[in-house]
């Protein structure tokens, strides 16, 4: 498996650091929340050091089961990643053909590390889905715990604490 190197060889000869191909998987402006927003910041602060790559959740669960489901879709940030870091928007709850277009974006991209932001269960088929290929193609993964239940999926009964 292909690690990056351990931080006291991650410069090169004249003392530069290296600079890794990351891929950036959060939420979308589309669903916009907090999440949306710390995708965007934490995207913008990597390419400092860093080539990101960035894969949105546009459609993360269907609309109706949202509860800001009135604001879906309406711009209310005009924050875009597309602005700096090649960007695919984005991966649906539904898959097909969205995953197949994030597999063929990832590909292209070749990342070195994929970050997956974990906030809400709705991600978790996507992310499946992206860390089979993600291992496929020997790239290190690292997933960044928001939450572990997102505050509204712990009241339905599967996910929430009678369903554990």
């Amino acid at each position: 498996m292909t690690r990056p190197p351990e931080p006291d060889s991650a410069a090169d000869a004249s003392g530069a650091r290296r600079r890794y191909r990351v891929c950036v998987v959060g939420s979308g402006m589309r669903f916009v929340s907090g999440l949306s927003h710390y995708t965007y910041f934490l995207s913008r602060s990597l390419t400092g050091e860093h080539d990101v790559s960035v894969i949105l959740e546009r459609n993360l669960v269907p609309r109706f089961l949202y509860p800001g489901k009135s604001r879906v879709g309406t711009e209310i940030s005009s924050l875009a990643t597309a602005e700096f870091a090649p960007t695919f928007d984005g991966l649906d709850w539904y898959g097909i053909p969205s995953l197949w277009q994030a597999t063929r974006f990832l590909r292209r991209q070749r990342p070195e590390v994929l970050v997956l932001e974990w906030w809400s269960a709705a991600c978790l088929p996507g992310y499946l889905a992206l860390s089979r290929y993600a291992k496929k193609l020997d790239t290190p993964m690292v997933l960044e715990l928001h939450e572990d239940l997102y505050p509204a999926e712990a009241k339905v009964p599967v996910l929430g604490p009678a369903g554990a």
